[in-house]
């Protein structure tokens, strides 16, 4: 289960999971784009908005009756925010927060009583460079994924017994939709490029999807509680 997959990392990681030979269920509240994607890479589609945690459960339910157990979730769903303090309402505090954070929680408090009870089970959660970095104007963002990784860390600990392992994956600026913005601002570029070692904006397909299909191989079997950092190098 895959949220937030109809662009962007969420797809790359999708189609990454797809290539493995793996049953993919993507969900987004973007229906259309969702639909597309599906359609494209080989998943199934749940049209799905992560803030709302009845409409999880019904998801996750449905998932389970159509595909049985849900052995990995990705928590990618998440949105950008670019306003100051002062100019940012209490209206998108709560948006950003309740999409980026409270989504995350909804998800994991769905899924985790199946992975329990089988004694398996790997999620892992998308953060952002900007929970360890400040940048102006990221204020609720940069809060919004700094929670998500302490999160991932503290329930991390609370399912290992069960044989759950949960990690997390903290892209820098990656190459999608939400980033297009910033990305092509040549302010903003030639400021943020000259602290990224590599000297490139990330792509997800290349440098995001393969992390996440690693954290569920034997591979990183010893890993739990890690938030991995893939920013080319940013300092």
């Amino acid at each position: 289960m895959v949220t937030g997959a109809a662009r962007g990392i969420g797809r790359a990681i999708a189609s990454r999971f797809v290539n493995n030979g793996d049953e993919v269920c993507a969900t987004d509240i973007l229906e259309d784009a969702l639909r597309e994607t599906a359609a494209v890479i080989g998943a199934r589609s749940y049209p799905l908005d992560v803030t709302d945690g009845a409409a999880v459960k019904r998801c996750v339910r449905q998932i389970e009756a159509d595909c049985g157990d849900i052995d990995v979730l990705v928590n990618n769903a998440g949105v950008m925010s670019r306003y100051s303090v002062e100019e940012m309402s209490e209206a998108e505090w709560d948006r950003v927060m309740d999409i980026n954070a409270k989504g995350v929680f909804n998800c994991c408090h769905s899924v985790i009583p199946g992975m329990r009870l089988r004694g398996r089970g790997w999620i892992i959660n998308i953060g952002s460079i900007w929970a360890a970095h400040a940048w102006p104007s990221r204020s609720v963002y940069a809060a919004s994924k700094a929670a998500v990784e302490q999160f991932t860390r503290c329930f991390a600990l609370e399912v290992a017994p069960d044989g759950v392992l949960v990690n997390g994956i903290s892209p820098g600026i990656m190459a999608t939709d939400m980033t297009r913005r910033i990305v092509e601002d040549d302010v903003f570029r030639a400021a943020f490029m000259t602290k990224v070692a590599l000297g490139s904006v990330g792509q997800p397909d290349e440098h995001i999807a393969g992390v996440a299909l690693f954290l569920t191989s034997p591979a990183a079997g010893y890993m739990s509680g890690e938030v991995l950092e893939v920013h080319g190098g940013y300092y």
